[in-house]
């Protein structure tokens, strides 16, 4: 019997350091990413995809997924969608429509269908816990981030519309889940940008040279516990605090 979770974005960051958690307590992980992910341990699997192609990912929940779900020792299902793409980094207007197309498809129209397929496809009697990593850039429009903060915004508003559909399941949580600011690679890529392209550049450096960037393993730590644990909410919003 044992607690089993499909996680996006393991090769680097939130999602590799969630990973390290998950196995830390007995979970078995599917990892998802672009890249090949190696780790010796045998409650880990890893599937490379690109979630921005749609039939990579029709196959594999079609086809791959399944197979993790109709495990009849699952106690505990868990979903974290946690792979992202940054966005171009430039003030609206100046992207091209593959560029946005591909963002979305990454940061919203994957989610929602992991989130859609998982919640129809894992077993009714076990907790279902569903983490949507959010971003501050969801909540209040910054300059150069409007691809990204829109595709998070609509991600929230499909975790809330998944709770109102899945009203019937007593045992199903989703949180929609902003851990603040990190050092991950994200992050790296933003303070590299030409400010006179990334309107928010000089922020993003700030956050560096100020020392306010939080480790990747403390932001985890709230994702752990509510994937653990019971919060009697359908769906709840919540942000890092160091």
């Amino acid at each position: 019997m044992s607690s089993w979770a499909l996680v996006t974005g393991t090769s680097t960051g939130i999602g590799s350091a969630l990973v390290d958690g998950l196995l830390d307590r007995g979970w078995r992980v599917l990892g998802v990413s672009r890249r090949a992910v190696e780790r010796e341990n045998e409650n880990y699997a890893h599937i490379e995809l690109d979630l921005a192609d749609p039939e990579q990912l029709d196959r594999f929940t079609r086809v791959e997924l399944p197979r993790f779900l109709e495990d009849p020792s699952t106690t505990r299902v868990g979903l974290v969608n946690n792979a992202a793409a940054i966005g171009t980094l430039r003030a609206l207007g100046h992207a091209s429509p593959q560029e946005v197309a591909r963002i979305f498809a990454v940061n919203t129209i994957a989610p929602m269908h992991l989130m859609g397929t998982v919640a129809k496809q894992a077993p009714k009697n076990v907790p279902l816990r569903v983490i949507n990593l959010s971003t501050g850039a969801a909540g209040r429009g910054i300059p150069g981030l409007g691809d990204y903060g829109g595709s998070k915004a609509a991600l929230r508003l499909v975790g809330m519309t998944l709770a109102e559909e899945m009203a019937q399941r007593e045992d199903i949580e989703i949180l929609s889940y902003e851990p603040g600011i990190v050092d991950t690679p994200m992050q790296v890529e933003a303070r590299s940008a030409d400010d006179n392209e990334f309107p928010s550049a000089q922020v993003f450096k700030g956050f560096h040279e100020s020392g306010s960037l939080q480790p990747a393993e403390s932001v985890v730590v709230p994702m752990l516990s509510f994937l653990d644990g019971r919060s009697g909410e359908r769906f709840s919003e919540k942000r890092f605090e160091p």
